[in-house]
């Protein structure tokens, strides 16, 4: 890490360039609950219950994805240097995180930021109009807007987290047992 930029900041580095980086640590993330999985039980009570400071950590990863999504889909970034980017980027982050309580364990699924971004958008879309693009950049005046936004949406996704903590492993769970049905399908063809 380079002296001038803060742990976030390469975060957000590492999250806006290397794609494959980002889906290793996506994969890390998942819980296999299955029976056959070659996951420990030590090692998914670790994953499905993590540490309040592994929360937060969480927690921070997805507003950043989130607020990258942002970006991307408004293509307000797309002209910028990479420091400017980490700049807006870790500027709205840190803006969101102030007002949000972290509950431990319970944080969404960094597959759903690309929903909560888009939620974003069309809330931001209604008050600002086409000049959303723009006004994503500047600082003061429209952050008493946008981070509220932010803040609100997030605290539904946390809340949703909190409220069916099974959902974010169903996805995995299903592709588990069609994966478990194909495998005896092939096999029972071969008899």
């Amino acid at each position: 890490m380079s002296p001038s930029r803060s742990k976030p900041q390469e975060e957000v580095l590492q999250l806006l360039g290397n794609r494959k980086e980002k889906k290793t640590t996506e994969m890390q993330h998942h819980v296999c609950r299955l029976p056959f999985c070659r996951a420990s039980k030590e090692h998914m009570k670790v994953k499905m219950h993590p540490s309040a400071e592994e929360s937060e950590r969480q927690a921070d990863l997805f507003l950043v994805r989130v607020v990258i999504h942002v970006f991307q889909q408004t293509a307000a970034v797309d002209k910028l240097s990479d420091q400017e980017k980490v700049f807006h980027v870790s500027r709205l982050v840190t803006q969101t995180i102030i007002g949000l309580m972290v509950v431990e364990g319970h944080v969404p699924h960094i597959t759903e930021a690309k929903s909560m971004a888009t939620n974003v958008i069309k809330e931001l879309q209604e008050t600002f109009g086409d000049t959303l693009k723009y006004k994503l950049l500047e600082q003061s005046p429209v952050e008493s807007v946008i981070v509220p936004c932010l803040q609100r949406h997030a605290e539904k996704m946390f809340q949703k987290s909190r409220d069916h903590p099974q959902e974010v492993h169903c996805r995995a769970l299903y592709l588990g047992v069609l994966f478990a049905f194909v495998f005896l399908s092939f096999i029972s063809m071969g008899l």
